[in-house]
């Protein structure tokens, strides 16, 4: 009897992947000689939501999870990024997960994905992650035979990748609010003298965070940088939730949050519902339950009004951390992430109270993935992946030097 031995494919040296990974999501890009080009890793969505079910026999995943997270939210694992290396467990029926344990089963499940591409993986994950936990999900990544390049804080790696944009001949930021901002082929050595300043704005469902980031034509570093969990986006997501139910409530004297399934439902919609609040469009909701069934209509305007307080709140403290990071002069640009820029209010509190030098603009959703990908895609290769944690060297003119240390392997 022969026993099948597995086919290891060997790495491509031209080809990286750049991961984005958070409390809510993970997201892949690939960047080769034949450009960039999305993963989808549930397709066809290209996002995956970080979340486990555990009520089935066998475990679910992502999408799938995300489908009873309020039917049965005693029996889901999810928001557990940041609890790396603690003892917390998710407990249901036969299945007990720690973060690790968590995160460990969803890396298996993509590992396929990953593997169909024969290259090596650049993470990018959030600043609220310590070194320890930063060490700890790379030889996670390692364990599960992933090839992994480096791991890299978020937004010192957008940064990095994006800063020639703004010496690029862009329009004036009353007009460009909504565009999405796009990656120049611009070097790295057209950048000015002077030394400037850059915020990132980012929301997971942990907690709602900034960045301030300072480029010069040698280094990019980071500055300063706040995470707030009372902003984070599940409570957002709850805010908006209490509206509809408010506006339901006025209007048929049902509150839809009294059936699983109808909130459900609603959270299902979450996404596309902010997406046309972003838009300035009007807001449909469809509240099913086996009992009854109502069809909702709400302005933006509306939506805005119940979640000014976060949005007042979490503009006050972004801009108290770019004013004590920025005392020479305000910052160059104030870059939001998709998922920040669709949070009701958020943007429109940030543009009337920027700087009149601050442009305020908006990132692709794949923004940090490709920031991952095109960062590491020259970088010589190493026996250890290598950890960026405050500084990106850009000593060469035209290319990222490995200014970092590797990770142990133990």
């Amino acid at each position: 009897m022969f026993w099948g031995r597995r086919v290891t494919r060997e790495m491509d040296p031209t080809r990286t992947i750049g991961v984005e990974l958070n409390a809510s999501i993970i997201r892949s890009a690939c960047w080769g000689p034949e450009g960039l080009r999305q993963i989808p890793l549930q397709p066809p969505a290209e996002e995956m939501p970080l979340c486990v079910a555990l009520h089935q026999r066998h475990l679910l995943y992502g999408q799938a999870a995300q489908a009873v997270a309020r039917t049965m939210p005693h029996a889901i694992c999810d928001n557990f990024l940041p609890s790396l290396g603690h003892s917390q467990q998710w407990r249901f029926g036969r299945h007990c997960l720690t973060a690790e344990s968590a995160l460990e089963t969803i890396l298996l499940h993509l590992r396929p994905v990953w593997e169909s591409q024969a290259a090596p993986l650049a993470v990018a994950v959030p600043a609220y992650l310590s070194a320890g936990q930063v060490q700890g999900l790379a030889r996670l990544f390692r364990r599960m035979g992933c090839t992994l390049r480096a791991v890299l804080l978020a937004p010192l790696g957008v940064a990095a990748a994006f800063a020639p944009a703004l010496y690029s001949h862009l329009p004036s930021p009353t007009q460009n609010t909504s565009k999405t901002l796009v990656q120049t082929n611009q070097p790295a050595r057209d950048l000015r003298q002077a030394p400037i300043t850059v915020g990132i704005v980012d929301v997971d469902a942990f907690a709602l965070s900034a960045a301030v980031v300072g480029l010069t034509p040698d280094t990019t570093r980071l500055l300063a940088f706040s995470a707030w969990p009372r902003l984070g986006l599940s409570v957002w997501y709850n805010r908006v939730l209490d509206a509809v139910a408010d506006h339901c409530i006025r209007l048929c004297r049902r509150d839809p949050r009294d059936w699983p399934e109808a909130e459900q439902g609603l959270f299902e919609q979450l996404p596309y519902a902010l997406e046309q609040c972003y838009a300035g469009q009007t807001i449909r909701w469809l509240v099913r339950t086996d009992e009854w069934y109502q069809e909702l209509h709400m302005v933006p305007e509306e939506l805005e009004g119940y979640c000014a307080s976060l949005a007042q709140t979490a503009e006050q403290v972004i801009r108290q951390l770019t004013q004590d990071a920025t005392n020479s002069g305000p910052l160059r640009a104030l870059w939001m992430t998709s998922r920040a820029s669709r949070l009701p209010g958020l943007n429109r509190q940030l543009q009337w109270n920027k700087s009149p030098g601050t442009r305020l603009e908006i990132l692709s959703p794949s923004a940090i993935a490709q920031a991952a990908a095109t960062l590491t895609a020259h970088w010589p290769p190493t026996e250890q992946p290598m950890y960026l944690d405050g500084t990106i060297s850009l000593s060469v003119p035209g290319r990222l030097a490995v200014a970092g240390h590797n990770i142990p392997a133990t």
